[in-house]
């Protein structure tokens, strides 16, 4: 496995500068996390490991940390470790992703949770090996991480920030901080400002093309950290559409699931009041069944009244007849007879005094009947008669009370069912009402919802477009980089070229000259020699 040049780093950099150099390891390979696009943890993992790098760098900082929201932070980053770890097929690169990022958050948790600011020597190795876990998982997951973290090694060695196992002096692991960005630019020799010089002519006359080749790739440079700015922008707009996208789903399923409850309840409802209503229709029809044979025993109760009344009448022309001889008797009898003809007249309309009138007409027909005992012996037998009917009449009576009586207490009964069934139907209505109207709304929201999530799903296309684009540059600025490069290399190389040519020019222009000297005016240095 690739790893920092830093083989001592747990004994040579304080528990603060620890957890800083191993956040910045993180950092740079956070963004190469990925889980499948229809995974149901993808926004809640990215928003665990964000919140991790920042509780690891808060720490480093010297900020106050809670430590509660610190422990849910490290639930949520493990939880994020075992959705890798549970990826079919494996990719390793998230994998090593996510253990940097966890081994950076438990480093500074272990720091967090030290009382008075100071740790002991076993704390202080598990903070070493977590900060040693996070890395080699980024270096593993990206080789051009060894670079950038012996640069951050190198620098937090220089500024001493204190001993270990100290805390040592907080500073911030940023890119504003004083390590500076996170990927250093190597492409001109590191951090050396050095440059090999040539002499006279030579670099006279390479000074405007180099110059103009250093603006061409300062420019690059630009350019590609413009282009790395936008791509995590990108990432993090990516991350925060998946888990709007992913809530408002799980909002969408939870409303759909609501309103498959509320309209199963109103199925059932609306089945109970149809039951309801066919009971209520089967006792109308008892109901009027019942009144049907009550009114078919009052006509019989009428015929059966109009028989007697008819005999009562012949009865007492026979009784007017034989009393001829009773001539006191007789007016009290005309007046009875008077009276009951009066009572009899009103029957109809008052048949619950018939009891009543028929009583007193018995009694007064046995007040006369023992006057008249010994005179008329058969008026005695047809009086009797006409007791025994004048009974049989008065039962009749009482069966027709006690069925009128039944009957009103029955009517009284459905009449109160029918109210309370009509209650419970106006309350099932408004209730039915209240939901139509709760149905309505939520049908609105969810197709609000549905707009917005092809509101979102444009904004991801757009957002792909970008990526696209941005690829496309980035391949475009590469290619162009690297033909610039190498025309710089092969400028380079005839200026190399220029340069042998022009001393091997003035080696053979002084070789001449001392031949010349030599040869013509017969002088040479050694001449001047003492």
């Amino acid at each position: 496995m690739v790893a920092a040049k830093s083989p001592n780093i747990s004994r040579e950099l304080s528990i603060r500068a620890q957890v800083a150099f191993a956040v910045r390891c993180a950092r740079r390979v956070v963004h190469l996390f990925r889980l499948p696009s229809g995974h149901s943890q993808l926004a809640k993992c990215c928003k665990a490991l964000g919140s991790a790098v920042r509780f690891a760098e808060a720490f480093a900082a010297g900020e106050s940390i809670d430590l509660d929201e610190l422990a849910q932070a490290e639930e949520r980053a493990a939880s994020a470790v075992a959705a890798v770890a549970e990826m079919d097929p494996p990719n390793s690169q998230s994998e090593c992703t996510v253990k940097s990022v966890y081994a950076a958050l438990c480093a500074a948790k272990i720091g967090a949770e030290a009382k008075n600011g100071k740790v002991s020597a076993k704390l202080a190795e598990r903070i070493a090996e977590s900060v040693g876990t996070a890395r080699d998982s980024a270096a593993a997951a990206d080789g051009n991480v060894e670079r950038h973290a012996s640069y951050d090694w190198e620098k937090l060695r220089e500024m001493d920030l204190g001993r270990f196992p100290d805390f040592g002096e907080a500073i911030d692991p940023g890119d504003k901080g004083p390590l500076g960005p996170l990927f250093q630019d190597f492409s001109r020799g590191g951090r050396s400002s050095t440059r090999p010089t040539t002499g006279g002519a030579e670099e006279s006359r390479m000074t405007p093309s180099t110059k103009a080749r250093a603006d061409q790739l300062a420019e690059i440079d630009d350019l590609r950290k413009q282009i790395k700015a936008e791509r995590k922008q990108l990432q993090a707009e990516r991350a925060e559409f998946d888990a709007a996208t992913q809530a408002l789903q799980e909002q969408l399923e939870g409303q759909k699931s609501e309103l498959e409850e509320k309209q199963s309840s109103a199925e059932q409802r609306s089945a109970e009041l149809a039951a309801r209503q066919q009971e209520v229709n089967a006792r109308e029809q008892q109901f009027a069944q019942r009144q049907a044979e009550l009114e078919a025993a009052r006509a019989e109760f009428d015929a059966a009244t109009q028989v007697l009344q008819e005999q009562l009448e012949g009865q007492k022309s026979e009784l007017e007849q034989q009393q001829t001889s009773a001539e006191r008797r007789a007016a009290e009898l005309a007046e009875r007879q008077q009276e009951v003809n009066a009572r009899e007249q009103q029957f109809a309309q008052r048949q619950a005094e018939l009891q009543a009138t028929r009583a007193e007409f018995d009694a007064a027909t046995r007040a006369l009947q023992e006057q008249l005992e010994e005179q008329k012996a058969e008026l005695e037998q047809q009086q009797t008669s006409a007791e025994r009917r004048a009974a049989e009449l008065a039962a009749r009576q009482q069966e027709v009370n006690a069925r009128e009586q039944q009957f009103a207490r029955r009517q009284a009964e459905l009449e109160a069912e029918r109210a309370d069934f009509d209650a419970a139907m106006q309350s099932l209505q408004e209730q039915l009402d209240a939901q139509k109207s709760e149905l309505g709304q939520q049908q609105t929201s969810v197709e609000r919802r549905v707009a917005e999530l092809a509101e979102l799903a444009k904004r991801q296309q757009e957002l792909n477009a970008r990526e696209q684009q941005f690829a496309r540059r980035q391949a475009e600025l590469e290619a162009e980089l690297d033909k610039q490069e190498q025309e710089l290399a092969n400028s380079r190389l005839q200026l190399e070229a220029e340069k042998d040519e022009t001393h091997a020019a003035f080696d053979w222009l002084q070789k001449e000259r001392r031949e010349f000297f030599e040869q013509r005016l017969g002088w040479s240095p050694e001449s001047l020699r003492p």
